[in-house]
């Protein structure tokens, strides 16, 4: 059995709840290329620092792996990915019932949810799984297995994927912002 370690903050300011993970969002590892009207990329030294642009190069695919070779291609090393949760989802409890997660502090099994009680769902893990925010602990839960007893589960967080290279040409290193705007999204490898 493989198993796989996230880190994640999550931070309250301004009684906003943010969340961040460290992997791009989705199952599969992402193969994408640069869109091929971009010429100039914008690279973060630090996540929301003023950019520094950087000559990309176009239609080269880049795989979210550090060990492949291919990514010397499109003139980037792939470093690591974040995504960001910028607004979880609130979710109401319509009735009372037994919720079971995974985590550091929801590993005791079942979790009784009051009606009423409000829960954040917080981002996409894999297969099924979302974190979710119960009385301040980040756990993993199958979400589909309690949808009916949940408004809103059917929604989505907003978030934000940022990947960080470096630009082999000049050796700066930063984050870019990955969209459809920059990015073709060509795959996903399992």
């Amino acid at each position: 059995m493989k198993y796989i370690i996230y880190f994640y903050v999550i931070f309250v300011a301004n009684n906003v709840m943010a969340f961040e993970v460290d992997r791009w969002p989705g199952e599969g590892m992402p193969i994408v290329s640069f869109k091929s009207k971009n010429v100039n990329i914008c690279l973060r030294p630090v996540l929301g620092s003023t950019c520094r642009l950087v000559e990309a190069i176009p239609n080269k695919k880049i795989l979210f792996s550090s060990e492949h070779s291919s990514n010397i291609e499109s003139g980037f090393k792939y470093i690591q990915s974040k995504t960001i949760t910028v607004k979880s989802v609130k979710m109401v409890v319509k009735n009372e019932f037994d919720i079971a997660g995974y985590g550091r502090k929801c590993s005791k099994g079942k979790i009784n949810l009051k009606k009423d009680e409000t829960i954040n769902n917080l981002a996409y893990e894999a297969e099924g799984y979302y974190f979710l925010e119960i009385r301040g602990s980040v756990c993993s839960v199958f979400l589909d297995e309690y949808s009916e007893h949940l408004l809103n589960s059917h929604l989505n967080p907003e978030q934000q994927w940022w990947a960080k290279f470096e630009h082999l040409k000049t050796g700066h290193i930063g984050w870019i912002h990955v969209t459809r705007n920059n990015f073709n999204f060509l795959d996903r490898s399992f």
